[in-house]
């Protein structure tokens, strides 16, 4: 059996699209309130930074708006998708097991990563994990003790900060040996791009991203006009009561 997995990462997206799925496509591994957590990770080192400052514009009212409206570059949270195509109809319980399984070495291995949301979903013939993330680095000589910074977490990990192929690295050598257990070959799309036609598989994904898109617009459409209707009916049914009771 042979499996195509890719690896992708990005700047992410929190919007709850996933949760239109039923609960036996979708496994949440974890669902973390985003402002909860950069109080969480970052208040203690923007008390301690405020302390320090003679300048009052230099105060620092939130952290978060703050890197909201960063112009270097920064985002709240990264993510990292895996996306398993299972071409030979495995049983998705044992690819789920093997996502579960990357998931617990995430957390350990990627320490300065603090996860936010975490999904698994099986969808037609593809699995995704998807992982949201903050990055944050520690022991800081300038600004914050404690802040925002990609580079500066990979750097506090000990990889190497100024490539994606260190990091990315550990990661497909993790799922080639726990995929191997199980029996299964994978191709990834750095390591095998020579094996597979990458043209092919992104038209393919495209098109499946569109897809799924649709369906979720739709789903929101309605959901949207049946609240409407909600509120207008309950409006009307609070009028009607309190002219009832008037007379």
């Amino acid at each position: 059996m042979v499996e195509t997995v890719k690896i992708l990462s990005g700047k992410g997206s929190l919007k709850e699209k996933y949760k239109v799925f039923s609960n036996e496509n979708r496994i949440i591994l974890c669902d973390k309130n985003l402002r909860e957590e950069y109080h969480n990770l970052f208040d203690k080192s923007v008390a301690d930074f405020n302390k320090k400052q003679k300048d009052k514009n230099r105060i620092i009212k939130s952290y978060y708006n703050k890197i909201i409206d960063s112009m270097n570059g920064e985002t709240l949270y990264k993510e990292l998708i895996i996306q398993v195509s299972n071409n030979s109809k495995i049983d998705y319980k044992k690819i789920n097991e093997i996502l579960i399984n990357f998931y617990s070495f995430f957390l350990k291995e990627y320490y300065n990563f603090k996860v936010i949301k975490s999904v698994i979903i099986n969808s037609d013939n593809t699995t995704f994990l998807y992982l949201s993330f903050i990055p944050f680095s520690t022991k800081n000589n300038r600004g914050m003790s404690v802040k925002n910074s990609f580079r500066g977490a990979l750097k506090n990990m000990g990889y190497d900060i100024n490539s994606k192929v260190d990091y990315f690295s550990k990661i497909r050598e993790f799922l080639k040996e726990e995929f191997k257990k199980n029996n299964i070959e994978i191709l990834t799309d750095a390591e095998d791009s020579k094996k597979i036609n990458l043209k092919e598989e992104n038209k393919k994904l495209k098109k499946q991203i569109e897809d799924t898109n649709k369906k979720l617009d739709n789903y929101f459409k309605v959901n949207k006009f049946i609240g409407a209707l909600k509120y207008i009916f309950s409006k009307r049914y609070r009028e009607l009561y309190k002219s009832f009771n008037s007379k």
